[in-house]
């Protein structure tokens, strides 16, 4: 069993050495390929907000905002008796925070989160959107964090260990989530 948690910070410094001790093994006869996937949190797709219906878009509009703050878990993978072909079982732990804003009216807020493997794309299992439901006591709440649990399975064989997969997270936003995101990383 194989640990892994990484913060969003030091994923690019983790990507950049990463990147760096893969072209150096390369170079060596001998390689051994770690069995986790690569797990990515966008910062475009990492954070929500929700504005109250209509054209407002001040901190006084926002009904909620989300973020995923972190994630860790494990992986195993178990081949077959001729270490061919088997499974890749990868537990994550996906910790996110919600507040609600001075517009957030009383009641459950849907929140709608993604795990996305490319390498699994167009089958079903290349996205699978997941939904939470937090309760909303009505206006500006203080900052709420809790875990979400996901267990992945994914086909490995010789020439595909887990290590060959890519793990997107984020949240699914909409069209003008999307657009604020963006608008906030430039």
């Amino acid at each position: 069993m194989h640990m892994f948690s990484v913060s969003r910070a030091r994923a690019r410094v983790l990507l950049l050495t990463g990147a760096a001790v893969a072209l150096l093994a390369a170079c060596t006869p001998d390689r051994t390929i770690p069995p986790c996937p690569n797990v990515r949190v966008d910062n475009v797709t990492a954070n929500l907000t929700q504005f109250r219906d209509g054209p407002g878009r001040e901190v006084s509009d926002i009904a909620y905002q989300a973020e995923i703050v972190n994630y860790k878990g494990t992986c195993t993978q178990d081949l077959d008796k001729n270490n061919v072909e088997g499974t890749a079982e990868v537990e994550m732990e996906i910790e996110m925070a919600m507040a609600t804003g001075p517009a957030a009216a009383a009641g459950e807020v849907p929140l709608y989160y993604f795990v996305a493997i490319p390498q699994l794309f167009p089958d079903a299992a290349g996205k699978q959107i997941f939904e939470v439901r937090r309760k909303s006591p009505g206006g500006a709440s203080k900052v709420e964090r809790w875990t979400e649990h996901v267990t992945l399975t994914l086909p490995v064989t010789k020439t595909r260990p887990s290590a060959g997969y890519d793990i997107y997270v984020g949240f699914q936003l909409t069209d003008a989530q999307l657009a604020f995101n963006r608008t906030r990383q430039r």
